[in-house]
């Protein structure tokens, strides 16, 4: 059957509906596939694959059972049909290779884009293309090759007001790849966006323009930054293309690692709430607007940098007055949204040429060196005042003692004693912690390394091994 072919009602040989009668008309005449124990079912309209969870599945089902034999159907006999679905080897897909493959294509209203070289495919072809990619989603917008920013006179205003003007400006251009980036499906960008600025500057409205671009009750989630990692939050992840939070918590943000692990699209654990769990590939980009920079609790060897390096920062400098305040600007934009995803579409693939190096607004980059110089304090510390020495030991009561000073001194923030015995001994890789005495202290400490300006007590050393 082809993909647009005018829908077929099965009509059972007897009363009573077969399972496997049911299962070889649906095979024969259902576009649909199943990946990671989920079912896939083509939708003509969208030019692309839905995800049916189980109670779904069933109602879909029933319809595609002739009405003359309504009330007639057992559930049951649904059931198993959805089982064999489930079962049928003939129909399973590798989503992650198709996702490989799938990447460089968007799915729009218009038909199928290449990112690599806006070239636009459309009707049959786009049909081919979207079945062979087995896409799961459609953006609710159409391309426009010869799309000008002039033609989108809300989003210029917008720009205006909140950064800095639309004509030749960096923070346009930024927002543009962001726009993109969030509505693409590229697995090597390994970034996680941030709008941080005034209240009332615009940001809310770019995360509910980008929200009804894509299928908000479907492939939007909205955790906030500090739910990532809940047990049980991994599992709608897995449907998600993109996550919204609005706000950032006011509290540090732990969990960093999966933070990580869903920027640089790697395998995580998957859990729902009774059942059996699993490792899935996440592709969901994450989106956030706040206030100000994240502040994050847990720190590994490189300082919070390894998350710093996944950050992209666009500041927003402007609160809108209420006099000035446009409450149906995201009617506009959304009126405007065509013209608007479409110059995303350019600037993204521009960025693709690039190598995803993105532009860089002189705020943005003042506010990344500011936030990363603060990250890694303790490493600026260990570079002006330690030294890795074979010979050498130090106190930890001592070391934590001048490294709180340095804070101070230079107006930054220190990090947990913990997070500092973490940091050394993953700094420096030879480095010991033992207790032992110097200068009539018996205290832990590290040996391999020293402090410049303390020398060392040859005299009364003696070396606890255990751990502490």
């Amino acid at each position: 059957m082809s993909l647009s072919d005018t829908r077929i009602l099965h009509k059972p040989s007897t009363d009573n509906l077969q399972a496997e009668e049911f299962h070889r008309f649906l095979n024969k005449n259902v576009p649909y596939f199943v990946s990671n124990n989920r079912l896939f079912v083509w939708i003509s309209e969208k030019r692309c694959y839905e995800c049916l969870p189980k109670a779904k599945a069933m109602v879909w089902m029933d319809s595609l059972i002739d009405p003359s034999y309504d009330g007639k159907i057992r559930s049951s006999a649904l059931e198993e049909t959805y089982k064999k679905l489930l079962r049928d080897s003939s129909h399973t897909k590798n989503l992650k290779s198709i996702l490989n493959e799938g990447q460089y294509f968007l799915n729009l209203e218009n038909g199928v884009l290449d990112l690599r070289t806006l070239c636009l495919l459309t009707g049959k072809e786009a049909e081919e293309k979207a079945a062979e990619l087995c896409f799961t989603y459609c953006l609710e917008f159409s391309f426009i090759d010869a799309a000008e920013i002039e033609s989108a006179p809300a989003f210029c205003r917008f720009l205006d007001t909140s950064l800095d003007g639309a004509k030749d400006n960096p923070k346009a251009v930024l927002l543009l790849e962001i726009i993109g980036v969030c509505l693409s499906s590229l697995k090597s960008v390994r970034k996680m966006f941030f709008l941080v600025g005034a209240t009332k500057s615009g940001k809310s409205v770019m995360a509910d323009f980008l929200q009804a671009m894509v299928w908000p009750d479907v492939a939007v989630t909205v955790f906030g930054i500090n739910e990532l990692s809940g047990r049980f939050n991994m599992q709608h992840l897995e449907s998600s293309r993109l996550n919204i939070c609005r706000e950032l918590t006011a509290a540090k943000i732990t969990g960093t690692d999966t933070i990580k692990k869903i920027v640089s699209e790697e395998p995580l654990f998957v859990e729902g709430k009774g059942k059996e769990g699993y490792v899935a590939d996440i592709h969901t980009k994450l989106f956030t607007c706040a206030n100000q920079m994240p502040l994050f609790g847990e720190m590994d060897s490189a300082g919070n940098k390894s998350l710093t390096d996944r950050m992209v920062v666009l500041r927003f400098n402007h609160t809108i007055s209420e006099e000035q305040m446009d409450r149906h600007l995201l009617d506009k934009l959304l009126d405007e949204r065509n013209i608007i995803c479409s110059l995303a579409m350019k600037a993204l693939n521009e960025l693709i040429k690039r190598d995803y190096i993105f532009t860089l607004p002189e705020d943005s980059k003042k506010l990344i060196e500011a936030f990363v110089q603060e990250n890694v304090s303790l490493q600026l510390f260990l570079e002006d005042w330690c030294v890795a020495d074979s010979e050498g030991r130090v106190h930890k009561q001592e070391l934590i003692l001048r490294y709180h000073e340095y804070c101070q001194d230079n107006a930054i923030k220190p990090y947990t004693d913990k997070q500092v015995s973490a940091f050394i001994e993953g700094f420096y890789p030879n480095v010991t912690r033992i207790k032992f005495r110097m200068n009539g202290k018996y205290l832990w400490g590290w040996t391999g390394i020293r402090l410049k300006s303390v020398g060392f007590d040859e005299i009364n050393f003696t070396e606890d091994k255990n751990n502490g």
